[in-house]
């Protein structure tokens, strides 16, 4: 066989006479992609439904190959067939074993023994920052058993690849994938437990829905586990990025669209009590509406309509989850309301930018940046990436 994967890397690839496989691994998934080589004959015993046959054929011991079946000499045949029969064996798919490096434990991703029919195939189940072992087989199914207990067999020289995951807590990048709603199957099948209905709008229409709320969970534990699966380390990095901003001569300099996720603007409001010098551009839209009182339009003295400016959804929800917050000192209240937020009123389109820039001594040298607002939806509900980076060179700051 050929070796061509470096232990450690998030990149590997090996490959034997008959086998290939290129793993690509990233923070909590590696991808595997499958080959079977054009020269072996099982590629075609696949695709076409040719047969194996494990008799020697009076082949001397090599393999021939007929119109409809793979000979196979018994010196070739795979541990635990018959070799005094000929029976019909199908290559049908892939066996994959996986095992963690460092604490050694072994795990078959074959779904209760039965082979993966994908020449690319997701293991969702990886941890960051750990070396797994990958061992790749071809499978073959045993035509003589019957149907309801069909045996699947690992057949030929296994492939075996080494890969490290990402960890984003090391190195000058760091990207963060929550689950969100790619995981709310298992979310639903774990938390199930916990599934209420509530009346929701939808195109303005209400409706019943059936949620599982994370903050809606009456045990605080699994309320917190549940908002900690969504968020998959994504909110976690969030909060301990701001707090690294520990004291005067900090800065935080943010940007943001939607903005109420409890916890985020806690983390902000506690950097204002530390004395971290916080400035946040915040999207402030809204539109000028007739003023209504008793079912009738409000005009001034010279008749004209009296208007007053409705800050939209986004607008409104930020303003309220702001004005939640409490202080112990009333300076820092005071600084809060008045000397944090920058309202961005006057644009063509919505304030979607959403960055936040750590200064230290005068000097911009981290940056969180991605798709997710900081919201609850933003977090635990649509599938978003943030990305931190822990160097930067260039970035003006004012």
């Amino acid at each position: 066989a050929t070796l061509e994967h470096i232990s450690g890397k998030m990149r590997a690839r090996n490959e034997n006479e008959a086998l290939s496989a290129h793993v690509i691994a990233g923070t909590h998934v590696v991808f595997l992609g499958l080959d079977v080589k054009e020269s072996s004959a099982d590629l075609s015993a696949m695709m076409s439904g040719m047969e194996i046959s494990d008799s020697d054929g009076n082949h001397n011991g090599k393999s021939k190959k007929v119109v409809g079946t793979l000979t196979m000499s018994t010196s070739a045949a795979s541990p635990g067939i018959n070799a005094k029969n000929t029976r019909r064996a199908i290559f049908v798919g892939f066996a994959i074993d996986r095992r963690d490096v460092l604490s050694k434990q072994s795990v078959s991703l074959n779904a209760n023994g039965r082979p993966i029919q994908k020449f690319h195939f997701g293991d969702y189940t990886v941890l960051p920052g750990r070396q797994y072992e990958y061992t790749i087989c071809r499978m073959i199914k045993d035509q003589t058993s019957h149907f309801s207990s069909a045996k699947f067999i690992a057949h030929g020289l296994p492939v075996t690849v080494n890969i490290t995951t990402e960890d984003p807590t090391k190195g000058k990048h760091g990207i963060y994938f929550n689950r969100g709603v790619a995981g709310s199957k298992s979310y639903s099948e774990k938390f199930a437990a916990w599934r209420k209905y509530h009346v929701v709008k939808k195109f303005g229409a209400a409706q019943w829905k059936s949620i599982i709320n994370p903050r809606s969970i009456t045990d605080p534990h699994k309320s917190q586990e549940a908002l900690a699966w969504l968020s998959r380390g994504l909110g976690e990095a969030l909060l301990q990025f701001i707090s690294q901003a520990n004291g005067e001569g900090d800065r935080l300099l943010a940007t943001a669209y939607e903005f109420t996720h409890e916890e985020t603007i806690q983390a902000f409001a506690s950097a204002v009590e530390r004395g971290v010098g916080v400035k946040i551009i915040r999207h402030c839209k809204g539109s000028y509406h007739a003023r209504v009182k008793r079912n009738a339009i409000v005009k001034d003295e010279s008749g004209n309509v009296v208007k007053d400016w409705i800050p939209d959804d986004p607008t409104e929800s930020a303003k309220k989850a702001i004005d939640a917050v409490g202080f112990t000192s009333l300076e820092d209240a005071h600084t809060w309301q008045h000397d944090t937020f920058i309202e961005r009123r006057h644009s063509s389109g919505i304030m979607h930018n959403k960055f936040i820039i750590l200064v230290k001594n005068d000097k911009p040298v981290q940056v969180w940046t991605g798709s997710a607002n900081p919201t609850d939806g933003g977090i635990y509900g649509a599938c978003k990436t943030d990305h931190f980076i822990c160097q930067i060179s260039k970035v003006m700051c004012i």
